[in-house]
């Protein structure tokens, strides 16, 4: 396996444990060894800066829908990125 298949493969692995970090559900040592990544690591530093500015969104936004045209949208957006994410 290559340096660079092994770097992807902890991204994913990051990934996977996106929301446990944010919700500060992970014991300390696993949120050490995610720190420590995402200081090495722009792509998944981006990663999680974008999860939070999702959330921070949704949360202000609480309590209004948005148009069925503009959430389909967003879904055909959201299932694109996650099929790009998946070929990589």
């Amino acid at each position: 396996m290559s340096h660079e298949d092994h770097d992807h493969l902890r991204c994913r692995k990051l990934a996977e444990s996106m929301t446990a970090y944010i919700d500060d559900d992970l014991t300390p040592d696993d949120r050490l060894l995610i720190d420590k990544h995402l200081g090495e690591c722009g792509g998944c530093h981006n990663y999680l800066d974008q999860m939070q500015h999702t959330i921070d969104t949704i949360k202000a936004l609480r309590g209004s829908a948005p148009a069925p045209e503009t959430r389909a949208k967003l879904l055909g957006l959201f299932r694109q990125w996650k099929q790009d994410r998946e070929d990589c």
